[in-house]
């Protein structure tokens, strides 16, 4: 397993079995842990989200969030790329509460996120334009939606199709965003 913090061996290895465990959910589970591996939460959402108390994102600060996005699921098992990614409010949750890493997991991939003070512009504004490219990859979608509400595809294959042409297009410009602002990020894919 990668990671971009030294962590004990024990924290790895309670990080990847988790990871392992809810990488296919159909809802959302938040895990956090503290530097020797115990669990401090778990939550369970719904299948775009999960909530948090003002008592559980305090107890995100200086330990390690991971999660798992179960709506790409699908579109892997159509031989799609995952293109799954951090959304805006992760990126908010993980600049407000001081995670030492945010991570996120969707089938076989790993994503880590944290924030660095080597950053060009103010957090903020970095939050502000990541959150422009991910309405701009809605509108898209929803021009995807509409046609497939419209009848335009003959098959699923045909939607998925372009809904991850578009997606994969957006996850490489946000992705690319993140690096040019010097912000931790990285994927990797899960070890055997």
């Amino acid at each position: 397993m990668s990671t971009s913090t030294t962590y004990s061996s024990i924290l790895i290895k309670k990080l990847d079995e988790i990871e392992n465990a809810i990488s296919r959910n159909s809802y959302e589970t938040a895990v956090l842990l503290n530097q020797d591996g115990s669990i401090l939460f778990e939550k369970k959402g719904n299948n775009k989200s999960v909530r948090f108390s003002v008592s559980d994102k305090k107890a995100m600060h200086g330990n390690v969030l991971t999660h798992n996005h179960p709506f790409q699921i699908e579109l892997e098992d159509y031989g799609y790329k995952n293109t799954s990614i951090f959304s805006s409010i992760d990126l908010l949750l993980a600049y407000q509460q001081k995670p030492k890493e945010i991570r996120m997991v969707v089938g076989d991939i790993r994503h880590s996120f944290q924030w660095t003070t080597a950053s060009k512009h103010d957090a903020r504004d970095i939050l502000t334009k990541y959150e422009a490219l991910e309405v701009a990859f809605k509108v898209a979608n929803n021009k995807v939606e509409k046609r497939l509400n419209d009848g335009k595809y003959k098959t699923v294959e045909d939607y998925y199709g372009a809904y991850c042409t578009i997606r994969e297009k957006y996850t490489d410009r946000i992705c690319g965003f993140l690096e040019d602002n010097s912000c931790i990020g990285y994927i990797f894919k899960r070890e055997a």
